[in-house]
């Protein structure tokens, strides 16, 4: 399936956004013929009908189904098993159980590169890795991006542990299989921006701004920074107030990308490491934090 005249040339090759909780039938036919191939490379021909019922029977128990046939012998097998058994398997399983299923398979039967050229070639968004704890291999999350921790430039995050973890949270709501949350983490990289912004002002010696948008008005009258930076800060403001379930909520669901969110996470982290190098604001008190955190709450009042 992999070396197909369509393959070689690129011509079925998947276009879009990465998908995740779910694997396109396309994917799960491959892999069958993937399957296939890869039994019948593990030994002889002959045995190769009584080796994939060997790992279709593996394959059932490892996501906790029934199989629909249960052999005891080669002639048991030649008899009631057949290649649909399988295929049935792999097309009505869940998109989880799938990957349980690469999981198993790896790297005995298919090699990791070949079930990642498969997830590559079908824009999904996982990618199998050995475990650095386990030493096994797992199926895990990619992104076109860096969703490592945030890293820790300069003393801004480290002496502001408050905005370190929301930015932490941002990058977490990426991260898990079943609850990918690309609006939230995006709203969670703003908010810790406009905190640090916020906190950096009233420190500068000005009044604490209410809003974000508050915030940039502020720099642009009262400090003397470069206004192409500033303006570079606007654009995620207005991005985040146009952005549904990102900014202000809204009944249209957000149609916000891994990417983009993966872009607004770094930026906040610039942003944070940009301004306190102009002038670090001393670490705040847990006065200053409970006062944050009550003018915040009165303005999702209202």
């Amino acid at each position: 399936m992999q070396t197909s005249f369509s393959r070689r040339h690129g011509l079925d090759l998947a276009t879009g956004p990465l998908t995740y909780n779910a694997l396109p039938d396309a994917l799960r036919l491959e892999l069958f013929g993937m399957l296939q191939a890869g039994i019948c490379a593990a030994g002889d021909q002959e045995s190769a009908y009584t080796r994939e019922y060997a790992v279709y029977r593996d394959l059932c128990i490892h996501i906790h189904r029934t199989p629909a046939v249960l052999c005891g012998d080669e002639d048991d097998v030649a008899e009631r098993y057949r290649h649909e058994h399988l295929l049935q398997l792999l097309t009505t399983a869940a998109w989880h159980q799938v990957l349980s299923m690469v999981e198993l398979v790896v790297p005995d039967i298919l090699p990791a590169r070949a079930i990642n050229d498969l997830f590559k070639a079908h824009r999904v968004g996982y990618r199998v890795r050995r475990n650095a704890d386990s030493g096994r291999m797992a199926v895990e999350n990619f992104y076109e991006g860096d969703a490592q921790p945030v890293r820790e430039e300069g003393s801004a995050l480290t002496e502001h542990p408050d905005i370190r973890e929301m930015l932490e949270q941002a990058r977490r709501d990426l991260v898990s299989p079943t609850s990918v949350n690309a609006a939230r983490a995006a709203a969670s990289a703003v908010q810790a921006l406009e905190s640090y912004l916020k906190r950096w002002i009233a420190h500068s010696g000005q009044k604490a701004p209410a809003t974000l948008g508050d915030a940039i008005k502020a720099l642009r009258t009262k400090f003397a920074l470069d206004p192409q930076f500033l303006n570079a800060l606007e654009q995620i403001y207005i991005w985040r107030n146009r952005t549904p379930g990102v900014g202000h909520g809204g009944a249209t669901p957000p149609a916000t990308s891994v990417a983009e969110v993966l872009f607004v996470i770094d930026q906040a982290c610039c942003f944070v490491n940009y301004f306190s190098r102009q002038g670090k604001p001393a670490p705040a008190t847990s006065g200053e934090l409970e006062a944050e955190a009550k003018a915040e709450t009165a303005e999702g009042a209202d």
